[in-house]
Order: C-alpha cells, then structure tokens, then sequence
C-alpha cells in the first residue's frame, strides 16, 4: 500500500475539532458495518475521549447480517453504545437522535434546574472517507445540504446543522489516520472504497479478497471463483489480458453487493 491519505487538510481537521470540543455534547461515529475495526479512526477518537460516544454501523444491508449481531454484542460488551443505521435509507436515524438525547440528558437536566430551556444538542459526526457521512446528514435535515459523490474526501469543512430545535450536527471531512496498522487494513480500506484509487494495487486487495473469501464464504469462492483462493493462481487459470483491469471489476462488483453480504473482519 502507497501513497499519501493523511492530506493537509486532515490535519487541521484534527486540530479544528480539538478546539471545538467544548461545543460538541456527543460523538456520532460512522462505522462501515462490512468492516467495524477497520473503519474506526482510532486516532481521530482520541480528541473525543471525554464524550459520550455513539457507534453507528452503517450499510448493514451490505454486511453479513449474523456477524453483525457479533459486532453489536461486542459493543455493548464494552458497555459502548452501538446502533444499526442505513443513511441510505433514512433507516434508524430516530432512534439515533433518542439514544443522542439520552446519553446527554443528565448535562442537559442541569440546564433545565437553573431554568435555561431548549438548550439543543449539539452532535459532532466523525467517520472516514466515503462511509456515508454526507447521506446521513442529508437524510437528518431532510435537504440535499451536503455534497455526496461515490468517492472519497469530498467534505472539507465544518459545518454545523439544525436538524429540529433540539438537535444540531456538526458535520467534518471523512479522515483517515497517518499510518495503517497492517497491510490487511489497507486491504480492507481500499475495498470499502475509501482510499483513492491510485493508492493501492487492485490485484493486491483482490487476492486478499479471493482469500477471505474461500475461508470465510466458501460458497461465494466456489460460485464466482471456482474456489481459487489466489489472484495468481486465478489469472493464470482464466487467461485474463489485462489483470489490473479485472482486479477493478471485481472490486467494483464487491462494493455493489453483486457476491451477496460479505463482511471483511470478525470481533476478536
């Protein structure tokens, strides 16, 4: 994995929100349900370690429903609060500002004692690249009032929204952090679409994939792959002209759900 995603802007990105967090009263953190670990900006988080946080796994209609369930009970093991959401389509977003005004209620109360009333909350919306942050914040003010495009790094500043009297969001650029931990995140990242393309090898993140695939959805492998679990092995045996340009395809069919609900990784 090469290239450069941790952009000048990230960076004060970063920077901006650590001076702003008085104003925050609870962190949003946009999660791709197909890859939960993977997609959380642990670095991003540590500006936000005082605040009530709120995981919410998006494009789950993406994901293996049955591990999914997984990463929802390994949340609320850590006594983290995690929902399922679909910015999509507008599924979950209630419950969402309900479980908001619950986790800030006590701060909120405090407030309503010494008479100061319809005091908003005021939500901070964190996640990485291309998760779905500018669909979810349309849905939410029910106006096109953020750009949405299928590609990564589009929003660049911050900007608060009223979403109702009670409730406002503040909306940052998908960031992603310095450094992946391993090559396996990058892989994932860049299946998830979140990394501009010129940044990995295709053929790369393909075998990565034909791997998982034949360990974890062995009938998938066998449908689409005839089981082979290497990219090598498989541009031999198919005879492709062009095997970066196939790579592509199948990572584009990925992302368009055409293997059925694949999720990437398991909680440990």
């Amino acid at each position: 994995m090469t290239g450069e995603w941790y952009p000048g802007h990230m960076a004060k990105t970063k920077r901006l929100l650590a001076e702003r967090i008085k104003e925050i009263d609870v962190v949003l953190v946009l999660l791709d349900a197909r890859a939960p670990k993977s997609s959380l900006n642990s670095f991003l988080l540590e500006v936000f370690e005082s605040k009530p946080k709120i995981y919410l796994l998006n494009k789950n209609d993406l994901a293996d429903s049955a591990i999914t369930q997984k990463w929802l009970d390994y949340f609320r093991k850590k006594d983290d609060t995690a929902l399922l959401i679909n910015a999509q389509k507008g599924k979950g977003l209630r419950n969402l500002i309900k479980t908001s005004q619950t986790l800030v209620y006590t701060k909120k109360k405090r407030y309503v004692n010494l008479g100061i009333k319809n005091i908003p909350i005021r939500a901070g919306i964190i996640g990485i690249p291309n998760v779905g942050k500018s669909t979810l914040l349309n849905h939410l003010v029910q106006k096109n009032v953020a750009q949405v495009q299928n590609k990564p790094g589009l929003t660049r500043k911050l900007l608060w929204y009223k979403i109702n009297d009670q409730f406002k969001i503040l909306d940052t650029p998908g960031m992603l952090w310095p450094k992946f931990d391993s090559e396996t995140t990058g892989f994932k990242i860049a299946l998830l679409n979140s990394i501009a393309n010129y940044i990995y090898d295709p053929e790369k993140v393909v075998d990565f994939l034909l791997n998982l695939l034949s360990t974890d959805y062995p009938h998938v492998s066998q449908t689409y792959f005839e089981g082979i679990n290497s990219w090598k092995i498989l541009v031999e045996n198919k005879h492709y002209s062009n095997p970066e340009k196939k790579a592509e395809e199948i990572i584009s069919k990925f992302r368009k759900n055409k293997y059925g609900r694949i999720t990437l990784e398991q909680p440990n």
